[in-house]
């Protein structure tokens, strides 16, 4: 009878101790729940979020390709494929202000010479850089 009584006890300590752990376990499904909930309404709110920039962005990309074809019409067949055949081979860049005597295609400075040279010429007159050849955009004189 003793030893029935002593195993019965070793039997529910064992019991408290499994009972507890499936407690605990229970406890962190459910925060494990909580958190997938939260991470869920936090991807639905950045898929949202990404959706409208992504509007946002396809509808500006659509107002520059309408500006940019509108200016196609009016410039020369021959200004437009000089522009794209640098632009092909310049990583995307066909044409490049000149701003403060320096070329922003390539950053790198004009000399004093070839910028009073380009300054005497014809506002029409098209100015390409030396080192990375786009087609350079004066200001007005």
């Amino acid at each position: 009878m003793g030893t029935l009584n002593a195993r019965r006890a070793e039997l529910e300590e064992v019991e408290l101790e499994i009972m507890m752990r499936v407690d605990d376990i229970k406890a962190r499904i459910t925060d494990l729940q909580n958190q997938e909930a939260d991470f869920t309404a936090q991807i639905n709110d950045l898929n949202i979020r990404k959706e409208n920039a992504l509007a946002k962005i396809n509808g500006e990309l659509e107002s520059i390709a309408k500006e940019r074809s509108e200016t196609l019409a009016s410039v020369s067949g021959e200004f437009v494929a000089l522009y794209e055949k640098i632009r092909a081979s310049n990583n995307g860049t066909g044409a490049a202000a000149l701003v403060a005597g320096a070329c922003t295609g390539c950053h790198l400075s004009i000399n004093t010479v070839e910028l009073k040279r380009i300054a005497e010429l014809a506002d029409d007159e098209v100015v390409r850089c030396e080192e990375c050849r786009c087609i350079l955009v004066r200001g007005a004189k």
